[in-house]
C-alpha cells in the first residue's frame, strides 16, 4: 500500500523505514535523475553495487564451502584432498611447460640477437681497421 506525502513522493506504509534508513551510497538505492540521464554519481553507485555483490558472493561462497566440508565424511575429505593435489600437479606441470616454452623462445631470441651483435661487431672492427690504416697513412 502506497501513501502520497505532501511533497508528491510515494512512500510504502508497510515499510517506511526502508527508504528512510538507506544511506545514499547503499547499492540499489537510486540517486539518479528523474529524466533518466546518468551522472558520475550513478557510475559510482554502479561500481559500489558491483563491489557489494562481489563481496556478498565471496562470503556466501565461503560459507557454502565451509558447510559442505563439514558435511563430508573423512573418506570424502581425503578424496577431495587427493583430487585437489592432482589438479595442483597438473597446473604446475602446465606452468612448467609454459615456462619451458617461454625459455626456449627467449633462448632463440637471444641467439638471434647474439648473431646480429656479432655481425655488427665484425663490421665495426673492419671499419676500425680501415680508420687506423687511414690514420697511419695520413700521419706519414
Amino acid at each position: 500500500m502506497l501513501q502520497h506525502e505532501p511533497s508528491g513522493v510515494q512512500q510504502s506504509v508497510a515499510f517506511p523505514f526502508l527508504e528512510l534508513d538507506m544511506p545514499q551510497s547503499c547499492p540499489g538505492h537510486s540517486s539518479g535523475s528523474v529524466t533518466g540521464e546518468s551522472s558520475v554519481a550513478d557510475v559510482d553507485d554502479a561500481g559500489a553495487e558491483v563491489m557489494f555483490i562481489e563481496k556478498e558472493f565471496a562470503e556466501e561462497y565461503e560459507n557454502f564451502r565451509a558447510e559442505r566440508l563439514q558435511t563430508l565424511t573423512k573418506d570424502e575429505l581425503v578424496r577431495d584432498y587427493i583430487d585437489l593435489e592432482r589438479r595442483l600437479e597438473k597446473l604446475q606441470q602446465g606452468r612448467r611447460m609454459d615456462q619451458n616454452e617461454t625459455s626456449a623462445t627467449e633462448v632463440e631470441h637471444l641467439r638471434t640477437e647474439n648473431a646480429r651483435l656479432s655481425a655488427e661487431n665484425d663490421s665495426l672492427q673492419t671499419e676500425l681497421a680501415k680508420l687506423r690504416t687511414l690514420r697511419k697513412t695520413s700521419d706519414e
